[in-house]
């Protein structure tokens, strides 16, 4: 938990091998911090979005299946 903290995680996917897509709860209070870095680093095979309304279980009424389905597209568009 406390490496946690100090972990960059945006500053890590420069180092990730594969595209990733973060998909962020409109609720959380990391929407903002993934926000800030995408305008500082440049993430060319990356992409972000926010969910509206969700919190971080996804679990309030119609945004389990937003989530399920930027997850299937990403996959659907990165598929080999």
């Amino acid at each position: 938990m406390e490496e946690n903290k100090t972990l960059n995680t945006p500053l890590l996917l420069d180092s990730f091998p594969v595209s990733t897509k973060i998909i962020c709860a409109g609720k959380s209070s990391l929407k903002n911090s993934w926000r800030q870095a995408w305008k500082k680093y440049d993430y060319k095979q990356h992409a972000l979005c926010t969910i509206p309304g969700a919190s971080h279980c996804f679990d309030e009424d119609g945004t389990e299946g937003k989530l399920f389905l930027e997850t299937y597209q990403w996959i659907q568009k990165h598929k080999k």
